[in-house]
């Protein structure tokens, strides 16, 4: 099976990219932090939507946050590894299948579980565990037998 994976450079870009994205979503989430920057009014759409979705002022300080991200995070999960063969990819394949099912199984916790604005927070948290989880997992696997990347 062949993937695409980014250069092995790719995760150290992935770490500027998903530093400043991460803090910008926590500020955003945690301390109504909106940067003045990605205002945008919208009077073109909102005459052809009379439902009032993409009517009045947005900001889209949390857009850019989850977007960076989800990029900084697809950049260091599939980055090449220095030695990359068939061994590395029965890893990866591991890694994202146990991530997939470990993603649902929170998911699956937190519709039963949360509840009310939590239950928001939750997706919005989950909407990342796949990467993470699969990052940790394939980093963990690659320890474990002695194939870690000298980065």
């Amino acid at each position: 099976m062949k993937t695409f994976l980014f250069p092995a450079a790719a995760k150290h870009w992935a770490w500027l990219v998903l530093l400043p994205a991460l803090i910008l979503g926590l500020a955003n989430m945690y301390c109504d932090f909106d940067w003045s920057l990605l205002n945008f009014k919208n009077t073109t759409l909102a005459r052809w939507y009379d439902d009032g979705i993409f009517s009045g002022n947005m900001n889209f300080t949390d857009e850019v946050a989850a977007i960076g991200t989800i990029i900084g995070l697809l950049l260091m999960s599939f980055s090449a590894e220095k030695l990359e063969d068939e061994f590395t990819s029965a890893l990866r394949l591991k890694a994202l299948s146990w991530a997939v099912w470990c993603h649902f199984l929170v998911l699956i916790l937190a519709i039963l579980l949360v509840h009310s604005v939590a239950f928001y927070h939750a997706l919005v948290y989950n909407m990342f565990t796949v990467l993470i989880l699969f990052r940790l997992r394939f980093s963990y696997l690659l320890w474990q037998h002695g194939r870690e990347a000298e980065a």
